[in-house]
């Protein structure tokens, strides 16, 4: 199967590759063998014929239908000292986090759907998964077959994993605490602080604040506050010193250093561990299954309020599954939720039945959401069934990119697309957006992009990230004709858009990627183009920017933007 790739580095666990060389040509060959099966999974479980025969439902509907299933029983029972101010959310905590697990890959074991598709394409098998026996039942009704013994061992190695991961990770806690408390007191205190999860390099400040990105916007917003301390996950940075602003590394969640937060943690824990311990056969196992965000979650109810900021922001990138910490955190702290993109919705098309908001948007309980525009804001408090503070914050920045070296000209067109991916990564996605951004669709929306250059102007065509081989060889096969054409420069993706569409004449993006926004922010021309005539022209993720569907429409668009 060519499509499959020789190098599957995006796929299971790639730490033999890099450190026993000589076993790579055998991983690699198990892996094309399993994705082989898992491709030819992905055909019959969406064959109207298959499904007919063997009168199962396809896979969408299959993992709808689980996510409804999931933690939807009545009389489970959730421990006040497992989840204390989470009590209240315990269900939809234990629901999401549960769903995150066996829904994102991992290295160390596969998703769900994968092993779905595996059983659908290879005949006579049997899934073996850790799964508590209640879900597995719920799927066999769905023709899902699954080896229960060695299922039911998996399972309680899975959740006795995460039990010790739980145990390490508090008397570490206890450990380094001792040393707070009695060694260096004060050497976790710091002034009042602002902390930011999950950023990478790039979302740092460089030599000036010239560049976009969420800490310079983060200062921009708060102008009027002197000496900031703004914290951050980046470990190994250095502290930036910026103006009046202090940006350096914190831990997220300190440890103890009051010796009465340290004994009231360490008798919580002790109670803790011994539920969860019994717990694991008992029946209850949501309760191991998150211990490590128990302990988490305690470690911030017992800290000190100098050790706790008093905002914590969030990206979306984290949106799915909001930690138990958090809402302990919450009555010390104010917890944000900042999008630094609005192609946040289900998609709709016109070839399909109107999709329902994700689950993690219906049931989420972030108290504070930072959005760019009204349109966001009315789609939150239409769809999130909890009243919730959403807050209209303008274009909000991720990270910094390089300068875009190209002059500004009355010429220039700025192009972005979405890279297709190979048919078979594609396929192991658990939520997908239909076939829209599958390499046909894309490649039609590209040879458009190329007819326009029978226009006298210059096309900068920037790709989103750079993903290397895993983009289709389709795609990659036809931009290497692009390129050929002088008219047309594909921009380096690590390039900022910002910088690139404040140079730029005009702006095309495919649907719905944030550029179109970014420059109808900048009061620079900007439409979507829709080569598959499959949006709706009234569709509210549009933001009210112009939509064209056909060749024509955009040649007259582009004669009228351009004309001298």
């Amino acid at each position: 199967m060519k499509d499959i790739g020789k190098q599957i580095n995006w796929y299971g666990w790639i730490y033999f590759n890099k450190t026993i060389p000589f076993i790579s040509p055998l991983i690699i060959k198990f892996r094309q063998r399993k994705l082989r099966v898992i491709s030819r999974g992905y055909s019959k479980i969406f064959n109207k014929e298959f499904l007919k025969n063997k009168n199962i439902k396809n896979l969408t509907v299959i993992e709808k239908e689980f996510r409804n299933k999931v933690f939807s029983e009545v009389d489970n029972y959730y421990s006040p000292i497992i989840f204390n101010n989470g009590l209240n959310f315990a269900k939809l905590i234990c629901k999401h986090y549960f769903l995150k697990i066996i829904y994102v890959r991992k290295a160390y074991y596969p998703a769900l759907n994968n092993e779905i598709l595996y059983f659908f394409g290879k005949n006579k098998s049997k899934i073996i998964y850790p799964l508590p026996r209640i879900y597995r039942n719920f799927l066999k009704d769905y023709g899902i077959k699954f080896n229960d013994f060695f299922s039911d061992i998996y399972w309680y190695l899975f959740i006795t994993f995460f039990y010790f991961i739980g145990l390490v990770v508090g008397l570490k806690n206890i450990f380094f605490s001792i040393f707070f408390c009695f060694i260096k007191p004060n050497l976790n205190s710091k002034k009042n602080y602002v902390y930011f999860n999950s950023l990478t390099l790039n979302c740092l400040p460089k030599d000036n604040r010239l560049n976009p990105n969420i800490i310079n916007w983060y200062i921009d917003d708060n102008i009027k506050t002197q000496n900031n301390y703004i914290c951050h996950n980046l470990k190994y940075s250095k502290n930036i010193y910026l103006e009046n602003n202090i940006i350096s590394y914190k831990k997220k969640i300190q440890y103890l250093n009051e010796f009465k937060g340290l004994i009231k943690f360490s008798f919580w824990f002790l109670k803790a561990s011994f539920i969860c311990l019994i717990d694991i056969f008992s029946g209850k196992w949501w309760h191991p299954l998150l211990f490590y965000e128990s302990v988490n979650a305690s470690m911030i109810r017992f800290q000190n309020s100098s050790n706790i900021p008093s905002k914590y922001f969030f990206n979306n990138s984290n949106f799915t599954y909001r930690p138990m910490w958090t809402y302990e955190a919450e009555k010390k702290s104010k917890i944000i939720m900042a999008f630094y993109s609005t192609n946040l919705r289900e998609l709709k098309l016109k070839n399909i039945e109107n999709p329902l908001p994700h689950y993690y948007i219906k049931e989420s309980t972030w108290p504070y959401l930072y959005v760019w525009d009204l349109y966001d804001k009315k789609y939150f408090e239409k769809n999130i069934d909890l009243k919730t503070n959403i807050e209209i914050k303008g274009y909000i920045p991720f990270e910094n990119g390089k300068k875009f070296d190209k002059e500004k000209s009355l010429k220039n067109l700025s192009v972005f697309d979405v890279q297709p991916t190979r048919d078979i990564f594609y396929k192991t996605i658990p939520e997908k957006y239909h076939d829209y951004y599958k390499f046909d669709n894309i490649i039609n929306f590209l040879k458009v992009i190329l007819s326009l250059t029978k226009f006298d102007i210059k096309i900068y065509i920037k790709r989103k990230r750079n993903i290397g081989s895993l983009a289709h060889p389709y795609y990659r096969n036809f931009i290497k004709i692009m390129e050929k054409n002088n008219q047309i420069e594909f921009v380096d993706s690590e390039v900022s858009a910002y910088d690139m569409i404040k140079k730029s004449r005009a702006v095309i993006s495919i649907p719905f990627t944030s550029t179109a926004h970014i420059a109808n922010k900048l009061n620079i021309p900007s439409i979507y183009f829709d080569p598959s005539g499959l949006i709706y022209d009234n569709d509210e993720a549009l933001h009210n920017i112009k939509l064209i569907n056909n060749l024509k429409s955009l040649e007259d668009w582009i004669k009228e933007t351009f004309k001298p």
